[in-house]
């Protein structure tokens, strides 16, 4: 055999070709981050990345939450060196975001208003403070954390936003008129009522994206604008000043609707164009099958026509309990956010029923409340079978192997008739005693082997 020596060539610095035009074309679509990261490409890249469109100065890429308190005082003082800093040495005219994330822990109220006045005489098109608390979680929520933060006057006055995010800031609604360019509006932390988002989207009329989260104050939520852009709405952890959610949507069609809370009244009208359906009732600490049951099936009849469908565990808990025969349900993707415990199997049963069209089962397996204490249901359906002859992938995540995994697993085989492919994903979260056994997990999944399957052409794969 004959080795041919290759020829040595010097070794050549590929980044130093690309024109300084490209670098900073490509350096203006990347995160910040990702941006910063890029000084060690070589040399001549060293310095391109403070010439980045989007910037995000957020506390949390030098502040370790693991770190003792007196280290995470002096991250947080080497963060707001590093912001002064930068914003000092910046030279570019324009920038397209400009994110500012803090904690409320250090006292940064009189770098705030110099901060946002730079980001407006730079002509930001996307604004995000966020001051909130990322270890902040629901009983935070009920306590109402009052902002630290006004936003400056001169923000009022600004017209070019196409994005704005605000986040535990004091933010006067009505002095927002000057939206008319903005397309994707986020708020969190804050104090808001109907009438303030009914302002906000008369202010807005190019608004294609609305999120609200972790606000309170609302007596209702009532969007009812026939002109109305908005595509996307997000309602995440509200709280309703007389503990029911009420929510109606009527001239907007949605593509993307996103819920959680409080199970409540929904009233969606005119939605056939929605193509992505997302709905958590964790928030629920009681089981209340009364007339919990009958919001939750008519909120499913009027957001029917959804592609993508994912629900929780209560309402796969709940559902059965209405005795209501499965109906068309358009949705090719359904995701189940579940335990798979016993006590959720009708309902799962339930909701592949009444998906027809259904291509694609996610099952995402982690701990939930199961309401064990309320007596079972009774359903005159349970014992109809109807086979998937469109459902070709099913991916469950978290697997354990539990019974009541395999069981749920089985059953979906059988009526499987056109499946083509099984991805499982082992667990890999730590265990109650701090271990992890996913060699015993992997030992389980290894029985989905054994299943007995209604399509011949299965391929099932674990990772």
């Amino acid at each position: 055999m004959v080795h041919h020596k290759r020829s040595s060539l010097p070794s050549k610095d590929h980044f130093q070709k690309l024109p300084e035009s490209l670098i900073l074309i490509i350096i203006s679509f990347l995160p910040f981050k990702e941006a910063v990261r890029t000084s060690v490409l070589s040399k001549h890249w060293c310095n391109f990345w403070r010439s980045t469109g989007n910037v995000e100065l957020n506390e949390g890429f030098f502040v370790d939450p693991e770190d003792s308190v007196e280290n995470q005082r002096e991250q947080r003082r080497n963060f707001l060196d590093f912001a002064q800093k930068w914003i000092r040495e910046f030279q570019e005219p324009c920038i397209r975001n400009f994110a500012l994330v803090f904690s409320r822990r250090i006292d940064i109220a009189k770098y705030m208003q110099g901060w946002v006045k730079f980001a407006l005489d730079h002509h930001t098109k996307g604004l995000t403070l966020d001051l909130s608390d990322p270890t902040w979680d629901d009983e935070d929520l009920l306590k109402k954390q009052k902002p630290i933060f006004h936003l400056p006057s001169q923000a009022y006055k600004y017209k070019g936003f196409e994005s704005l995010n605000l986040v535990l800031c004091k933010v006067n609604v009505s002095a927002l008129v000057n939206l008319g360019m903005l397309k994707d509006l986020s708020l969190g932390w804050m104090e808001l009522s109907g009438s303030h988002i009914n302002t906000l989207l008369k202010n807005c009329p190019l608004l294609e994206s609305l999120s609200v989260k972790r606000c309170w104050g609302f007596e209702q939520i009532d969007i009812s604008f026939v002109k109305l852009r908005l595509k996307k709405l997000v309602i995440d952890k509200c709280l309703f000043n007389n503990g029911t959610c009420w929510i109606s949507i009527e001239g907007p069609e949605l593509r993307y609707f996103n819920y959680s809370g409080p199970v409540g009244l929904f009233y969606l009208e005119n939605q056939s164009g929605l193509d992505e359906a997302y709905l958590d009732f964790g928030m629920v600490t009681e089981f209340e099958p009364l007339d919990s049951e009958i919001y939750i099936y008519t909120f499913l009849e009027q957001i029917q026509f959804a592609n993508v469908l994912s629900v929780c565990s209560y309402l796969i808990q709940l559902i059965p309990y209405g005795n209501f025969a499965p109906f068309a349900l358009c949705a090719n993707h359904l995701i189940l956010k579940t335990s798979l415990h016993a006590r959720e199997f009708l309902g799962i049963k339930f909701l592949l029923d009444s998906c027809i069209l259904l291509e694609t089962l996610t099952i995402e397996v982690y701990p939930t409340k199961i309401f064990t204490d309320v007596e079972r249901p009774y359903v005159n359906w349970a014992r109809d079978f109807f086979e998937k002859l469109f459902l070709k992938v099913v991916v469950v995540k978290g697997f354990k192997g539990t019974d009541d995994e395999l069981y749920t697993l089985q059953f979906i085989l059988r009526i499987g008739k056109a499946i083509e492919q099984v991805n499982i994903y082992i667990c890999r979260e730590v265990d109650d005693d701090g271990g992890i056994n996913m060699e015993h997990y992997a030992e389980r999944a290894q029985l989905v082997h054994e299943l007995s399957k209604a399509s011949k052409n299965v391929r099932i794969s674990i990772y």
